[in-house]
């Protein structure tokens, strides 16, 4: 894997090469670049030169699907092994070699470990991981139907939900100040792999864990909602983006859909379909070059209300308002 640095025009500044394959989302902090690599190293690089500051390897080897390196001002947070004793089941009852089955807490200063929780007791993985970090824990969710809250002085459990034994949740959560946690989840039913068509989100409260209140979808929520203010809606909006994630190119007919719901209540603002389309992935993927991206890229929500998004099937960003309103 190699690592790049491009300037505002485009031209590269540096380019480092990684210790392994599938280096990972990197993250920036005061000036220095965070990123971890398949052989189950962490580096840290100067984020002007490329120099390497230093480098942990924290475990034998780590997921190859992309994740994100967490980083606050004192920790690291990020998965800690590779799953390989097929405890991630796929939608056709196949067990994959893929999530991690422990993540790890790091010292963001020279990446020593400071506590590593396992998560097969709980019969769970991480899967491309991309938690909340607050001041004194972390909030995530696992491949196997799970959301962890863990402290982040020990990592022991704080709170775990279940959002059922037939669905994957999204390995992706939201949090905000007034105290939310938004969990998508998308997944199928282990006993049966035709009813994999099922979504949802989950509105947790911060601190105990609790259901405020649940929302079914007819597709899967892979992708973490964005929170914020629209146009046309006085209060807070969410941004839940679903459907199916490409794989093999079929003929298989794919719908995928965006809706704008309440934060406080989970009721529908507004909706926005795209065409049907074939589930081939990225726009222009080949069985000879495969690209097998989520459906949607994460949205985001302007300052002025204007909601951001991609469409990877498509090819297509769009910029959506309601006009009606």
């Amino acid at each position: 894997g190699k690592i790049f640095s491009f300037d505002k025009y485009g031209a590269k500044r540096w380019e480092v090469n990684g210790t392994g394959t599938h280096c990972q989302d990197p993250s920036l902090f005061e000036g220095i670049l965070y990123t971890a690599c398949r052989d189950g190293s962490v580096l840290a690089l100067d984020m002007m030169t490329g120099q390497l500051l230093w480098q942990r390897k924290i475990c034998k080897e780590l997921p190859f699907e992309h994740y994100s390196i967490s980083v606050t001002k004192d920790h690291i947070f990020l998965p800690a092994g590779v799953d390989q004793h097929g405890n991630y089941v796929g939608p056709f009852h196949e067990p994959l070699d893929i999530g991690s089955p422990a993540v790890a807490l790091l010292r963001r200063e020279d990446g020593r470990l400071v506590w590593r929780a396992n998560l097969s007791k709980w019969n769970a993985v991480t899967q491309e991981l991309t938690p909340c970090m607050l001041s004194d824990s972390v909030i995530f969710s696992g491949g196997m139907g799970s959301i962890f809250r863990l402290s982040l002085q020990n990592g022991s459990l704080i709170w775990k939900v279940d959002v059922g034994p037939n669905l994957t949740t999204s390995a992706q959560v939201s949090c905000t100040q007034d105290g939310k946690v938004f969990a998508g989840y998308g997944g199928y039913s282990r006993n049966d792999a035709n009813d994999r068509h099922v979504g949802g989100l989950y509105a947790l409260d911060i601190k105990t864990g609790d259901t405020l209140w649940t929302r079914s979808f007819p597709y899967r929520v892979y992708t973490p909602v964005a929170v914020g203010g629209i146009q046309g809606h006085a209060g807070t909006a969410i941004i839940v983006a679903m459907g199916t994630p490409g794989m093999y190119p079929n003929k298989t007919t794919e719908n995928h859909t965006l809706w704008a719901l309440d934060a406080n209540t989970g009721d529908m603002i507004w909706s926005f379909n795209t065409p049907s389309c074939t589930a081939v992935g990225a726009r222009g993927g080949t069985l000879e070059e495969m690209c097998w991206p989520l459906a949607w890229s994460a949205p985001v929500i302007s300052k002025d209300g204007i909601v951001y998004i991609n469409w990877a099937f498509g090819g297509v960003t769009y910029a959506l308002r309601d006009i009606n309103k």
